[in-house]
């Protein structure tokens, strides 16, 4: 009975010791694996498609913001068809010239109803959204007044149709309504 109740051994004297700067690195690699692969589960299996749609169109604004053409033109499908006969490539051809030429100084984009109403097909394969649009456009960043280019669009109102890609969502289609 007296053995039973022994204490466990002491540690060995001789026993390796992880360094305290490892130790450290190891916890925030830890914590970034935790952080990226809750992310990952969270974007993949989680999140609804109409909240990634959202963030497509969210995506498509900061890069106008940030005069960038790319940014928002990586968010349409190459077969893309908009208004007047618009493909993908007169509507990146748009984007340079209006981001990086005439509006240089800055574009600002304002959707409303602030939550953007996204309609998923039945197939899941495919949706649409109707929102509207101001923008907003200074000529260099040296402008301190802004403006109004919206009539430029011809209309503010647009029906957009999203196309589920191996990319993730993707504009296929622009409809201008009003």
């Amino acid at each position: 009975m007296k053995d039973d109740l022994k204490a466990a051994p002491p540690p060995r004297k001789d026993a390796p010791r992880i360094p305290p700067v490892k130790l450290i690195l190891l916890g925030l690699f830890a914590l970034a694996v935790l952080y990226f692969g809750g992310r990952w589960v969270y974007e993949t299996f989680i999140k609804s498609d109409e909240d990634k749609i959202r963030d497509v169109m969210a995506a498509c604004v900061e890069g106008a913001r940030d005069s960038n053409p790319h940014n928002v033109s990586i968010h349409f499908t190459e077969d893309f068809k908009g208004p007047g006969r618009l493909t993908w490539d007169n509507l990146h051809q748009a984007l340079v010239h209006t981001l990086m030429v005439a509006y240089k100084g800055g574009l600002e984009v304002i959707l409303t109803p602030k939550e953007i109403p996204v309609t998923l097909a039945s197939d899941k394969k495919s949706a649409t959204s109707v929102f509207s649009v101001q923008l907003r456009g200074r000529a260099s960043h040296e402008s301190k007044d802004s403006e109004d280019i919206t009539p430029l669009m011809g209309g503010s109102q647009f029906k957009l149709t999203f196309k589920k890609t191996d990319k993730g969502w993707q504009i296929s289609q622009a409809e201008l309504i009003h």
